[in-house]
């Protein structure tokens, strides 16, 4: 399991949040372990709020956990940000 220090204050340095969100992913490809994905996730958010990856691959782990509201505005976040990459009937036909 892939652990990350979350008592770290974020300072919004885009290379951590990057690094965060690279850890999420590995801990859904690697250890399907959704939960720690999901902090990874959130921390990264919290430095950088405009990366539409992170609230696609958010939503993913939380669609997952079965919190399906969060998942839904996360996919939502992800077309605000960047409707020519993620089509919405797509994502929500795929999931």
């Amino acid at each position: 399991m892939i652990k990350v220090n979350f008592n770290q204050k974020p300072d919004r340095k885009p290379n951590e949040a990057h690094e965060l969100f690279k850890d999420g992913v590995r801990c859904i490809m690697w250890a399907n372990d959704y939960k720690e994905a999901l902090k990874c996730f959130n921390k990264a958010i919290m430095m950088r709020d405009d990366q539409s990856d992170y609230y696609y691959w958010r939503a993913l782990a939380r669609k997952h956990l079965k919190q399906f509201r969060g998942a839904v505005n996360d996919f939502n976040k992800a077309v605000e940000l960047n409707p020519e990459t993620f089509n919405i009937l797509e994502i929500y036909n795929t999931t």
